[in-house]
């Protein structure tokens, strides 16, 4: 059943995340990196796991981005990943299970770590993540991107580690942008 997904991540700049995420998810056979023309090391980096995929094109949008992956997937499903998400041990047959059950697509809870530091209250909502490409759209959304699902929405049963390990400052500066 997994070799019926491709993993989609959407990078600018994410030296000090990307090993972390791809190595949680190595079990995939295809990982398909869109990358945003990185000035870091997040091309080498992704690069080393040899079922990762980079493909480089200018930024947009993030929706714009997204869908321009979606268009590079050959796979029925994808798990659409940040490139600061690490999956839990044994995620993959939670994924394969509900590949199988019949939903079009599956939202995760987060857990929310700063530093490698879990961050135990949150009021942000889970998100859809593993879903049939032909069932999804991407949609811009303020700064960031939705994506649209035509069928049935189920859960998956882990929460991802949310844990960007790029400088606060980095991250103060993205929230004046975006206000």
């Amino acid at each position: 059943m997994l070799d019926q997904l491709t993993i989609l991540v959407i990078t600018r700049n994410e030296a000090p995340n990307i090993e972390r995420t791809l190595q949680s998810v190595r079990w995939a056979g295809r990982i398909l990196v869109i990358d945003s023309f990185s000035t870091d090391e997040t091309v080498q980096i992704a690069e080393q796991l040899e079922q990762v995929v980079v493909i480089q094109r200018e930024f947009v949008s993030f929706a714009d981005q997204c869908n321009f992956g979606l268009s590079q997937v050959d796979t029925e499903w994808v798990l659409s990943i940040d490139a600061d998400y690490c999956f839990p041990i044994g995620a993959e047959q939670a994924i394969a299970r509900a590949m199988a059950s019949g939903v079009d697509a599956c939202m995760a809870g987060f857990e929310y770590w700063v530093h490698g530091k879990r961050v135990y209250g949150s009021i942000l909502p889970g998100r859809v993540v593993l879903y049939r490409k032909e069932k999804a759209t991407y949609e811009q959304d303020g700064h960031g991107h939705r994506v649209r699902i035509y069928g049935e929405t189920g859960n998956l049963p882990f929460r991802i580690a949310h844990d960007d390990r790029k400088p606060l400052a980095r991250w103060l500066s993205s929230q004046i942008v975006y206000a």
